[in-house]
């Protein structure tokens, strides 16, 4: 039924167990064109069919996933299947992946793929430098959020403002724990004008 609804542009499922399952096989639906998908789901909701199916639905404007899991590692074959369907909904505006680790080159293919993307909220472990490089990429970012390891430099901030483009009206990159190289405490934001 669900695969049928073709005037359903909202989804949100919140803790409902076979979540994942379930929409391994209805994203795949032509019928479906989804604009906004968000996700909350329970610990060992896992199927990989989900992960590729995602990529079907390519009119996504906004898409968040929260779990209760670990995050994905990636060096998995869900993780990288991941990124790619994300790479393929090219009219997302918005994305939330916080439980989400993501590498610079993760950074890179989105904001290679990814030109409308407006707001992104997303995890990391241990981002230097050449992460914020991959964030001058995205040409609408207006809010950059990262809750996981970030150590960048006085070098690295200030390759982020100077090579930043024009299309950059207003960027807020929040960070929490940018490390010792950068003198900022928990949480800081780096505001470009």
């Amino acid at each position: 039924m669900l695969r049928e609804s073709g005037s359903l542009a909202h989804l949100r499922l919140v803790h409902i167990p076979g979540t994942t399952s379930l929409l391994g096989q209805v994203l795949k639906s032509p019928n479906l064109r989804l604009a906004d998908l968000n996700l909350k789901l329970v610990a060992g909701d896992d199927d990989e069919a989900f992960y590729s199916s995602l990529a079907h639905q390519d009119s996504l404007e906004f898409f968040s996933l929260l779990s209760q899991d670990d995050p994905l590692d990636p060096a998995t074959v869900q993780h990288v299947q991941f990124v790619r369907s994300l790479c393929r909904l090219r009219l997302l505006k918005k994305l939330d992946l916080m439980q989400t680790l993501l590498t610079v080159d993760n950074l890179r293919d989105f904001g290679e793929s990814l030109l409308l993307l407006e707001e992104f909220s997303f995890d990391g472990e241990d981002l230097r430098d050449d992460a914020l490089t991959a964030l001058v990429a995205f040409p609408r970012l207006r809010t950059g959020t990262n809750l996981g390891g970030f150590s960048i430099t006085s070098v690295g901030q200030q390759r982020w403002r100077t090579n930043t483009s024009v299309s950059f009206r207003s960027c807020a990159l929040v960070l929490s724990s940018c490390g010792p190289l950068f003198p900022w405490s928990k949480a800081d934001v780096l505001q470009l004008m």
